[in-house]
């Protein structure tokens, strides 16, 4: 059985309508937002220093899942490394799913090119290339925070979930194929603030990717690797996520080192396919029963 958090107080859990956003989530749901999880390296005012930036996660969680604790799902938005938000409508229908299933739900929001985030030298081609490595750097603390505080959010550490769609996708396959000390700071000049939670372990127990990549990271697979499903059109013509050769180069690491892999291709969708459906079953759906299966 799973049971209802406790984060300190009813006024941290407000209800949405209270909350000002205009997405209206399901009943029995209880929205929390603002919920700082770690710090990240920006550039500071006018090309100055590097400074510290705080990181925010909102929180989806069900107030009628009984006794027991909660597993766990981080969402990753999309945006090209440019923009996107937590609050995106499609992130927050697929968390609001998630959730009426008894899963607490983490929307996170990540550094991303216009801030200017360092990077170390293999990833400092150019702002994008930065902020990626940010991203997946800033989603690995995200991670560290729900294990290191899942007693405070009533989750349970051992069932902890990573979901990315887009460039969210390419986060979260970062932080959940590559080892625990991979993408552990901005670079050996920036040491880890220590509300980062440098001694938890990151790792994810299963991955959700939808439209992502993974070529940045292919060498990283390996047999102990969690639970992978990818979702991706066949149509997709955004040239960071292409079906072919991108999804074919995971299925084949996959294989290469037995890495659970559910699959759902999209012959007739492109980028971004949230409305898609494999044999009448919508992602959301095909997520819950993943994550079910694997958690």
């Amino acid at each position: 059985m799973r049971r209802q958090p406790f984060i300190g107080c009813a006024a941290v859990l407000a209800a949405l309508t209270l909350c000002g956003c205009p997405f209206r989530f399901s009943e029995n749901l209880a929205f929390t937002r603002d919920i700082k999880y770690g710090s990240g390296y920006v550039r500071g005012p006018s090309a100055g220093a590097y400074v510290l930036q705080d990181l925010f996660f909102d929180l989806l969680v069900p107030t009628d899942a009984g006794a027991g604790l909660l597993p766990a799902v981080l969402l990753v938005h999309g945006g090209g490394f440019t923009g996107g938000s937590r609050g995106s409508e499609d992130l927050l229908r697929y968390a609001d799913a998630l959730a009426r299933e008894g899963y607490a739900c983490f929307l996170m929001d990540y550094r991303v090119a216009g801030e200017n985030p360092p990077a170390p030298a293999e990833y400092s081609g150019d702002a994008l290339t930065r902020a990626a490595h940010a991203a997946f750097v800033d989603t690995k603390v995200a991670l560290r925070h729900i294990r290191a505080k899942s007693a405070l959010y009533g989750v349970d550490p051992n069932r902890i979930a990573v979901f990315g769609e887009s460039a969210g996708a390419f986060a979260a396959l970062a932080a959940g194929m590559t080892d625990a000390i991979d993408f552990l700071n901005d670079g050996p000049e920036f040491p880890v603030p220590p509300e980062n939670n440098l001694l938890t372990n990151p790792l994810p127990q299963a991955v959700i990717s939808f439209w992502g990549n993974a070529d940045r990271i292919l060498d990283e697979f390996d047999p102990t690797d969690p639970p992978l499903m990818v979702a991706h059109g066949w149509l997709d013509e955004n040239p960071a996520t292409p079906y072919f050769p991108g999804v074919t180069h995971i299925v084949e690491a996959c294989l290469e080192h037995g890495i659970d892999l559910r699959l759902y291709t999209l012959p007739l969708s492109g980028h971004g396919a949230w409305n898609a459906r494999v044999d009448g079953v919508g992602l959301a759906a095909l997520s819950v029963d993943f994550l079910d299966e694997v958690l």
